[in-house]
């Protein structure tokens, strides 16, 4: 019976090592044209490759297709059908947090990417970022409004599950937003509970996360402890903001400009391999982020033709995603380790039962079916920047600008009113 398993399980592998070279260089050719399409604003073309290809068929990588379709049809202006893609992507996430018997011993055997791809945290909490800017778009501020929520509970969740322990169980930029998100729907007291947050977040995470606390944070902070919170309160935070705080220009409504800027650099494999007490080779792998690119040039907002604002970084996913990978590293490392070992075993196994042959064979296979799991939601920005601006009620143009390239919008605001709106740069 181990004489049988041992050759089925040759078998089976090369039969893998075909399946999963061609699904990960299929995987890889159909993001690159992806990234392509979508950085000259071929949005709604990048959808249709995306559809066609085998993510969008395939159960182990449903949630990257979904992640991907609906933010791609966010920037096309779906808001609807990219609903619906991130919502069926926040379902699909609770359902993959834990795994069949089955399939959880497949990806030790071989690697992980032989599993459904469940998602880093911080792509399931920016899930809700872009449903939110979907609801917005749409005019639905108390749907916006449950996002909100939405983010504060899984922020939360995550904090209980690592005890602590993580990196990411806390985001200063997601925290600000939803104290944006709830001030357009007038629910103000816990607009100031969520600034509170941030400001704490901004503070605790600056050296983690490379972002200095924003100035345009404290001119909504400000102004809301002193209406809603205690004077004490007030007094203190007015005590804590930078002398040099600009006092923001008095309006009637309040325009929210948020620019998602570049890319997360694709993850890369960092593969060695090493001799065994036989001298024959076993290989290790682990993900890695590719070099940063840094964003070229300052983003400018004009209000009807004039400079207005200051654009300010207030998230750095890029950061996030190297913070996150580094505090899963020794896992991977530790599972990684155990995995060779085992394959290690069974090629022993497989040569002193079934001949040289077939331990040579199962040899290769160990070595070409140990990679990297490099999947990851690909479109996510590296950077997002903000700009508040108190405007007068009425019709509007506001200009967005970086380099030679100028974006103009109309809006029309009245009397309190949070506005938002929203450009993506890929640089």
């Amino acid at each position: 019976m181990f004489l049988s398993f041992l050759s089925r399980s040759v078998r089976i592998g090369l039969l893998l090592v075909v399946m999963l070279l061609g699904g990960c260089i299929g995987y890889r050719v159909t993001l690159e044209q992806v990234d392509s399409l979508s950085r000259s604003g071929q949005y709604q073309q990048a959808v249709a490759a995306l559809d066609k290809s085998g993510l969008a068929n395939g159960k182990k990588d449903r949630l990257l297709y979904l992640m991907e379709r609906g933010l791609l049809l966010n920037l096309a202006g779906d808001y609807q059908q990219s609903h619906r893609a991130l919502q069926e992507a926040d379902d699909l996430t609770e359902e993959l947090v834990t795994r069949s018997v089955s399939r959880e011993t497949l990806s030790f055997v071989l690697n992980d990417s032989t599993v459904a791809y469940r998602g880093e945290d911080y792509e399931s909490a920016y899930l809700n970022y872009y449903k939110a800017l979907n609801f917005v778009a749409l005019g639905d501020y108390e749907a916006a409004a449950v996002e909100a929520r939405r983010v504060d509970e899984k922020l939360t969740w995550y904090f209980d599950l690592y005890q602590g322990k993580n990196s990411y169980r806390e985001d200063a930029f997601l925290r600000l937003l939803t104290g944006l998100l709830y001030e357009a729907y007038g629910d103000f007291d816990n607009a100031l509970v969520a600034y509170r947050r941030s400001l704490a977040a901004y503070r605790q995470q600056r050296d983690l996360y490379r972002v200095a606390l924003p100035e345009l944070l404290w001119q909504r902070l400000l102004p809301l402890s002193k209406r809603f919170g205690t004077a004490e309160e007030y007094s203190g935070y007015l005590q804590q903001a930078p002398a040099t705080l600009s006092q923001p220009a008095e309006g009637d409504a309040l325009l929210v400009v948020l620019i998602d800027r570049g890319q997360i650099p694709p993850k890369q494999e960092a593969g060695v391999l090493l001799p065994t007490t036989r001298g024959q080779p076993i290989k290790i792998a682990v993900p890695v982020l590719a070099r940063e690119i840094r964003a070229q040039g300052q983003v400018n907002v004009r209000l009807d033709g004039v400079r207005a604002g200051q654009v300010e970084t207030v998230g750095n996913l890029d950061a996030i995603a190297r913070r996150s990978l580094e505090d899963k590293q020794a896992r991977i490392l530790a599972k990684e380790a155990a995995r060779a070992i085992a394959k290690e075993s069974l090629v022993r196994h497989s040569e002193s039962q079934l001949g040289s042959t077939a331990g040579a064979i199962a040899r290769i296979v160990s070595i070409l079916t140990t990679n990297a799991d490099l999947r990851s939601w690909r479109l996510l920005p590296s950077r997002i920047e903000m700009a508040l601006l108190p405007l007068a009620a009425g019709a509007h143009q506001v200009e967005i600008v970086l380099g030679n390239r100028s974006v103009v919008n109309r809006i029309d605001t009245g009397r309190g009113q949070v506005q938002f709106l929203y450009q993506r740069f890929f640089d």
